[in-house]
């Protein structure tokens, strides 16, 4: 964990949680729901500790019906788009193809690990969506090895300096 973050899971975060996936009837969406929802809201704990003004937040995930269908943990600033992904083994990192389908991709992922208690979450770092291997895939996901992703001492400093109008931040789709 020499790099990580170790972020604490409070009874405030699992509430908020519990609200954006309460909705949902089916167990596995509702629990996806649930984990994407609790990644977000612990990515912006993170950040507004760190002294990143998140203002009003909006996001697409909050949205039942968009994450009845869509694997997605979003958070928009007004510079950057990022998206929560929350793994249980940090060797089984995954992006889905939908994001790049549907041209909805962020601009980087950031990537936690959920521990067993569902006390605290590791940040093991983030990825910037045009950096992923789009060779390494299933019919659902590609897959991001743990050593591609930059250090998450590095994501307060990228999340302050990301300018939206730089070349190339335009999310064209790559499928």
């Amino acid at each position: 964990m020499a790099n990580n973050v170790l972020i604490s899971i409070e009874q405030t975060n699992k509430t908020e949680a519990e609200f954006m996936s309460r909705s949902f009837v089916d167990k596995s969406v509702k629990n996806r729901a649930y984990i994407n929802a609790l990644g977000a809201e612990l990515v912006v704990k993170y950040l507004k500790e760190n002294g990143i003004d998140i203002g009003e937040l909006h996001n697409i995930h909050s949205i039942s019906k968009i994450l009845e269908k869509i694997d997605l943990s979003d958070i928009l600033l007004p510079n950057i788009h990022i998206d929560a992904r929350v793994v249980f083994e940090e060797d089984k990192i995954f992006i889905p193809k939908s994001h790049f389908e549907l041209n909805i991709q962020p601009d980087i992922y950031v990537v936690a690990k959920l521990n067993g208690d569902f006390e605290s979450v590791e940040l093991l770092g983030y990825i910037q969506a045009d950096k992923i291997d789009f060779k390494n895939l299933n019919d659902e996901y590609y897959f991001v090895e743990k050593d591609k992703l930059e250090s998450v001492n590095t994501l307060v400093n990228y999340v302050k300096n990301f300018d939206s109008n730089r070349e190339g931040s335009d999310r064209k789709s790559v499928v």
